[in-house]
């Protein structure tokens, strides 16, 4: 299966009118039939959340392309086609926040401000040709669309 991905992100009008950064952020991999990625969404009320979503963004996509590839290493050729339980996704997305959050917490103590100066909503997938997981914080929505047969 050959996947086809854009991620794009723009300041909106009000933020360019402020002077304010863009604090969205979205990245992917595609390792062969597996695609991965993350989308953040700064909040607006929190000083660095441009940094925020860029950093949980980067940690996710990273994190789940090293799982991605350790399944490849091994030819395990189910794990991409047969679906994750309910408790096998929840495991996983429950790995890859907490590292996200870890490298969120790195951050603030290095800057030394508080880790809510950095936040932002973070929605995360992993598909194959046969099955997608995903999950989110906070607002948005993830959409797919079957190839027709």
């Amino acid at each position: 299966m050959t996947w086809k991905a854009i991620e794009c992100h723009a300041i909106g009008v009000s933020h360019e009118k402020q002077g304010m950064p863009c604090q969205d952020y979205g990245d992917y991999r595609i390792l062969d039939n597996v695609i991965v990625g993350a989308v953040a969404d700064g909040a607006g009320s929190a000083k660095y959340s441009d940094v925020g979503a860029k950093l949980v963004v980067e940690s996710v996509v990273n994190h789940l392309s090293q799982i991605a590839k350790r399944i490849q290493k091994r030819k395990c050729t189910h794990c991409s086609s047969q679906a994750l339980s309910q408790q096998r996704a929840e495991k996983l997305f429950t790995k890859t926040v907490l590292k996200a959050r870890a490298t969120l917490q790195q951050q603030a103590d290095v800057k030394d401000y508080s880790i809510m100066e950095l936040a932002c909503t973070l929605l995360i997938f992993v598909a194959t040709p046969q099955w997608v997981a995903a999950m989110q914080i906070g607002d948005g929505f993830i959409v797919t669309r079957s190839r027709r047969q």
